[in-house]
């Protein structure tokens, strides 16, 4: 090996440090927001967690996280997204809310912001229900 193909401790740092802020990318970018391009309908008959009050289901909807369906009484629901606002980690189901595991952002059901380091709540959704079809309205 030649000393111009030595890798030097400052050479391997930058292509240490390159690598690992591109691996981050998408976490940065404070203007990535997940949230739905277009209506999305599920048939709450082919998801158990939608037959039972209290439950919540995340659905496949196309969006990078999934789109949170919570059941909170006979033919009403809570739709939120899933994504936290601080470094677009996604937020887990914890009792009576959300809760982002990265950094310990909380939420309410309803994806009201509770406490930070996120600076807003999640995507909250209008919905639409037809008979065994709720539709999840985009922005």
């Amino acid at each position: 090996m030649s000393s111009s193909d030595a890798i030097t401790r400052r050479r391997f740092l930058h292509v240490v440090t390159a690598a690992s802020a591109g691996a981050c990318f998408g976490c940065a970018n404070p203007g990535s927001v997940d949230v739905l391009t277009e209506d999305f309908t599920v048939k709450i008959s082919e998801v158990p967690e939608l037959q039972e009050i209290g439950k919540t289901a995340l659905v496949d909807a196309g969006t990078l996280r999934p789109i949170a369906i919570t059941h909170i009484a006979e033919g009403d629901f809570i739709v939120t997204g899933t994504e936290c606002n601080h470094q677009h980690c996604g937020v887990t189901r914890s009792g009576d809310g959300w809760r982002c595991p990265c950094h310990g952002s909380t939420f309410t059901l309803e994806g009201d912001l509770l406490g930070g380091p996120a600076t807003a709540g999640l995507t909250v959704y209008d919905w639409t229900l037809d008979g065994d079809l709720l539709t999840i309205l985009a922005p």
